[in-house]
């Protein structure tokens, strides 16, 4: 007879595919929980880099002329939690800070010995308010994840004043990373976007109708009319780095900044030492200090600026009551960031004041040429013939 599995009882399912599978899990979740607690990465590493940073105004093409300006500066970048400070060593007192939610920039003392700060706000994750060399070491130490998160996005180029000088605006960021560990990309492009350009108008500083305004619109055709997209304005590149903790930090770079054509710029940073930090310390606002709030560019009044002395060290909150009521008590309606669109009314108006200067002199010619008459065929200041005939 044959022997088949007909009737056969089923058997029990043995618990070794269970077992197994219950310790994949547990190792699965073991190694989640390990990874949740490993650091992340450079960014939780607070450090400090001593550096120097020279420029040179249109530098020859083998760039064998001296800088013209050499500044050493202390920076402590927390990225993590988003802190950073930069000290100037060679113009003492003056740096900048960050703190939950805006900069404050020292630029120096008053007349009467207080602190004269400037707060300022980020525009889409950018300090556009800080001074050139600031804005550019938090570009090349603190906005990792910043430079990450807008490639190919409208960027502003970390140089001169973002708020004054449209030499600046209208790029976009093309960036090439080497190490996964660096702060920065080894080779940043910024490339001119007519797109951009025509809107980073709006992030100029607020001016009255006049020549200021003129020479900024003038600028402003001009350089629309120079360049087309694609073209490289800026470039940022890292030719070392300097390897502290898990990251590795920039040693020596440069930026280099073109003008129509001609290299306008270069600058040069050079790292001295590098070390870690527990944390970055904030410096202290005095009481009394001088500051100069350009925050309520966010609050999206066209002021420029506010100012005023604290109390008790304290910075108000840009939507304060106090901050409000410097704001309202500006006349917003006399500023632009362009001439406004009263060109046509200008040429009209100037020729109505031509014609109205050249009116008396052209009656003046029209009576010379043409006497008037007193009566009908009689010159002005002749007596008229006595028409009647003799008896």
């Amino acid at each position: 007879m044959k022997h088949t599995d007909h009737g056969r009882m089923p058997q029990p399912l043995t618990m070794a595919p269970m077992a197994q599978s219950r310790r994949c899990q547990i190792a699965l979740a073991a190694a989640l929980l390990l990874l949740a607690a490993a650091p992340k990465g450079r960014a939780l590493e607070p450090f400090a880099v001593e550096l120097s940073v020279e420029t040179t105004y249109r530098p020859s093409a083998s760039h064998t002329k001296s800088p013209d300006q050499v500044i050493r500066f202390r920076l402590e970048s927390d990225q993590a939690r988003h802190r950073w400070r930069i000290d100037d060593r060679t113009h003492s007192p003056k740096g900048a800070w960050t703190t939950d939610d805006y900069i404050v920039q020292n630029t120096g003392t008053t007349p009467r010995g207080k602190q004269s700060l400037i707060a300022s706000a980020y525009h889409d994750g950018y300090p556009i308010d800080l001074d050139w060399d600031e804005r550019l070491l938090w570009f090349v130490y603190c906005a990792t994840s910043y430079i990450k998160e807008n490639e190919g996005k409208p960027v502003v180029i970390p140089h001169l004043d973002a708020r004054l000088d449209l030499n600046v605006h209208g790029c976009r960021l093309k960036s090439r990373w080497g190490s996964p560990h660096a702060l920065v990309p080894e080779h940043a492009d910024f490339l001119f976007d007519q797109s951009v350009f025509k809107n980073s108008v709006e992030l100029l500083e607020f001016k009255t109708p006049g020549d200021v305004l003129d020479i900024r619109e003038r600028l402003y055709r001009n350089t629309s009319a120079a360049y087309t997209n694609g073209n490289v304005r800026a470039v940022i590149e890292v030719s070392s780095w300097k390897q502290v903790a898990n990251m590795d930090i920039p040693e020596h770079w440069k930026l280099l900044q073109w003008e129509r054509g001609d290299l306008a710029y270069l600058t040069v940073g050079n790292v001295d030492s590098a070390s870690t930090l527990t944390e970055v310390a904030t410096p202290l606002v005095q009481d009394g200090a001088w500051v100069t709030d350009k925050r309520v560019r966010t609050l999206g009044a066209k002021v420029n600026f506010v100012g005023y002395t604290t109390t008790n060290g304290n910075i108000p909150s840009a939507t304060s009551p106090h901050v409000r009521k410097l704001i309202s008590r500006i006349a917003q309606d006399q500023y632009y960031v362009l001439p406004p669109n009263l060109r046509a009314k200008r040429v009209l108006f100037g020729i109505a004041l031509s014609v109205l200067m050249l009116l008396p002199l052209v009656t003046y010619f029209l009576r010379a040429r043409h006497p008037a008459k007193s009566v009908a065929g009689t010159p002005r200041g002749e007596h008229p013939k006595n028409n009647i005939t003799p008896q």
